[in-house]
């Protein structure tokens, strides 16, 4: 790997896979380091924005006419739907889940 990942935490060195060229996977969620810059850069993946969710994010799909318009699905069968563009970037820890609006009635994955 040589000097690939000098400028990286360890942990992302740690769960970089090289053949696969992807970062993480399967049990190792939350083992990079978080920060609070406007930008994260971790293994080969950069972090522009977050949002707050309920529960884990599984699906997230944007809308092509204007990518601000994210719709996104966790383990309920809610979608939630967001204009990123009305959200801080990086939201503080106690800043509350509020979605644009909310697509009830899913019932099956997809």
């Amino acid at each position: 790997t040589g000097d690939h990942h000098s400028g990286e935490s360890a942990t992302a060195k740690t769960n970089y896979d090289e053949e696969k060229q992807e970062l993480g996977g399967y049990g190792t969620a939350g083992m990079a380091s978080s920060t609070t810059s406007s930008t994260a850069v971790v293994g080969k993946m950069e972090i522009k924005f977050k949002v707050k969710h309920e529960g884990e994010v599984n699906r997230a799909r944007c809308m092509p006419q204007n990518h601000f318009i994210i719709a996104t699905r966790g383990p309920s069968p809610q979608v939630f739907l967001w204009d990123v563009s009305k959200h801080p970037s990086f939201p503080d820890a106690n800043s509350p889940f509020c979605p644009q609006g909310v697509c009830i009635g899913h019932s099956k994955e997809g």
